[in-house]
């Protein structure tokens, strides 16, 4: 979140004025947000066995599964961010943008309400979200990469 903060304002001036030089600082963010959000997926996922008894107590061991799925969601969230508000946004794609973030909204409903009468249990929501999550990733990648490949960079 901050480093998204601080980074997005010149990133949106860059694109105004400097198109190549918005998308040097794009991959800059690409490569500080995935990295960050890489170290704290793995930590949250392999530290799962010991963090949720610590945190919710040892009757919440059940959640462990579901703490290593959510844990990608960190990492799946960091680089929409860069790909979505950091890219698509500068680069005038908000309609784009808008119409992921609802189709992903309904999508999420609409396999919960498939998937949790068959399978009801936490693991399938985060599988869920999971899901959803990198189907807006693989979204915004794919207008993203439209941008980088117009500018020339």
């Amino acid at each position: 979140g901050p480093l998204v903060q601080a980074t997005y304002p010149r990133i949106a001036q860059l694109a105004a004025h400097d198109r190549p030089g918005a998308l040097a600082l794009i991959r800059k963010a690409w490569l500080a947000q995935g990295g960050v959000g890489l170290g704290l997926t793995l930590v949250l996922a392999a530290g799962a066995p010991w963090i949720v008894p610590l945190l919710l107590g040892k009757s919440m061991s059940g959640a462990v599964s579901t703490q290593m799925w959510l844990a990608t969601v960190i990492l799946i969230g960091a680089l929409s961010y860069v790909y979505g508000l950091q890219t698509l946004l500068p680069f005038g794609q908000e309609r784009y943008y808008s119409r992921v973030l609802v189709i992903a909204g309904l999508l999420n409903v609409a396999l919960l309400c498939a998937l949790l009468p068959l399978l009801p249990n936490a693991v399938t929501a985060a599988q869920v979200v999971v899901l959803v999550e990198g189907f807006i990733l693989a979204a915004f990648w794919w207008r993203a990469r439209r941008i980088h490949r117009e500018i020339g960079a």
